[in-house]
């Protein structure tokens, strides 16, 4: 049986290690193919560490560190184990550039493959797209003191995008899911090896299924919205013009809630972005629209989707997001800005409604035409739900990972 080393970072507690419900989802599916063990870089003052830890709930081989230099840790791991092929998680991460640069010296670069997800390298570009340049400009207290005001972070993703392009360049083998992920690995390195595979989701979303009778009238559900690349800002204005139709108008969004502070929370804990969504609520007021939940687990999250009218994506960029996958395996009635790879994953005004991300007056008609027509609604959500039972069966990209890793380990 070949060994599959997974790379990646997380936590361990009480001989649990969590690095990802997906990442987990992946190992539990392949463990009875593939020998798995776990390289993992944690956020404690452990030397490196061998011993069997659970992950999913499963007993695996996990070699760990926090305060030692991720060299020693793949060292010894890599002498220990001598894998047949290493899987990095991710390219935007700079443990996912020090692991790579790490196989490098250890000579296991033509059987390593890395997972395409975001791009910090592209994500900068997109990063303040739709705010006010004083915005941007702007730093509160608490970015003077965190030193991660909207330009600081721009300026850390591009960084890390000027080594996530080194660590592209490196390796030969990539695992993705969009044409817009092979389309940046291909600029950066015409030559790697590409394989499509898309998501296993998490068990809860296969699970449930939306209905109409179910959720509550002109909700909207949002996973993300803390900071600008999900767009948030995009959906307050296109809340703006549905409030005078809609005086019910929910928004529940997952996170914190950055509107009810005092002025004095506000002034010492507040980012410049939150700052600038607490000046839109109020100009638009919709103060009372606002419900944030709090973190989710899956089921909660799953729950949440269920509960919404429509669930909204007003992202500046993605690539294969989770929560448009999520809301659609349970059939909830999506709109999504088109970017990144969104376009190959929901037919437009069929599986999805998909408007321009820069265009908060359309996303505000399709939540509309979703409001207004609940038999179109549950017609949009079934499509989505059939061509999301497709795109993510847990079977099917589980051989593809199989196949892609035997190749690997074959190179």
């Amino acid at each position: 049986m070949k060994r599959v080393m997974f790379a990646c970072s997380g936590e361990i507690q009480n001989d649990t290690l969590s690095c990802g419900s997906w990442i987990e989802a992946i190992a539990l599916g392949l463990r009875s193919s593939f020998e798995i063990v776990f390289l993992a870089r944690t956020p404690d003052d452990s030397g490196v560490t061998h011993r069997s830890v659970r992950v999913g709930g499963v007993p695996f081989s996990v070699h760990f560190a926090g305060a030692a230099p991720i060299p020693e840790l793949v060292h010894s791991a890599v002498q220990m184990e001598r894998p047949d092929v290493v899987v990095i998680f991710g390219t935007e991460s700079d443990a996912s550039h020090r692991f790579t640069d790490a196989m490098e010296q250890e000579g296991l670069l033509d059987h390593t493959v890395a997972f395409a997800q975001g791009f910090a390298s592209i994500w900068a570009k997109h990063f303040t797209e739709g705010l006010p340049e004083r915005v941007v400009r702007r730093n509160t207290v608490r970015d003077l003191i965190r030193r991660d005001g909207l330009r600081a972070q721009v300026r850390n993703f591009e960084r890390r995008g000027e080594r996530e392009i080194a660590m592209l360049k490196k390796v030969k083998h990539y695992i993705g899911r969009t044409e817009f992920d092979y389309a940046v690995l291909r600029l950066a390195n015409p030559d790697c090896a590409y394989y499509k595979c898309s998501d296993v989701m998490r068990p809860a979303f296969y699970e449930r299924q939306w209905t109409y009778g179910a959720c509550v009238p002109h909700s909207i559900f949002v996973s993300q919205y803390y900071y600008p690349v999900k767009g948030f800002h995009y959906l307050l204005e296109a809340a703006s013009y549905l409030k005078p139709k809609y005086p019910d108008l929910s928004i529940v969004a997952a996170g914190y809630n950055p509107i009810r502070k005092s002025f004095a929370q506000r002034e010492w804990k507040d980012s410049s972005y939150i700052r600038y969504l607490k000046t839109l609520a109020c100009r638009y007021g919709l103060q009372d629209c606002i419900h944030p939940i709090g973190p989710q687990s899956a089921e909660e999250m799953a729950k949440q989707y269920c509960l919404a009218n429509v669930y909204a994506m007003p992202s500046t960029i993605e690539n294969s997001p989770n929560s448009l996958a999520e809301a659609m395996l349970l059939g909830v009635p999506s709109v999504a800005a088109d970017v990144g790879g969104v376009a190959e994953l929901a037919a437009y005004g069929k599986e999805a409604r998909v408007y321009p991300s820069s265009a908060p007056y359309l996303l505000a008609y399709h939540i509309d035409r979703v409001f207004a027509d609940p038999k179109a609604a549950e017609q949009l959500g079934r499509n989505g739900r059939a061509r999301a039972l497709i795109e993510y069966d847990r079977e099917t990209n589980w051989n593809a990972l199989k196949h892609a890793f035997s190749a690997i380990a074959e190179a």
